[in-house]
């Protein structure tokens, strides 16, 4: 009997694994947190304009700075502007 493959309903695989793709609304919202932060917004400004906590804002942007995308992005787009 062949193997089943497990069913997500409509996506391809688990929502989680799709995290690195940028697909599910948590990656997406990591990247605007990450844009306006580096456009010279403050964590308070990014959180009420994107109607998320606070705490969800630094965490983000804590994990943007371990991976080192807040340097990488200065670099590569805003000074290059």
């Amino acid at each position: 009997m062949a193997e089943q493959k497990p069913y997500y309903g409509a996506w391809p695989c688990h929502p989680r694994d799709l995290v690195e793709e940028g697909v599910t609304t948590s990656a997406r919202r990591a990247r605007i947190v990450l844009r306006k932060y580096v456009l010279g917004q403050s964590e308070e400004e990014i959180a009420e304009e994107e109607d998320i906590s606070l705490k969800s804002v630094k965490y983000h942007l804590e994990k943007a700075e371990e991976e080192g995308l807040i340097d990488y992005v200065k670099e590569k787009f805003v000074e290059s502007e």
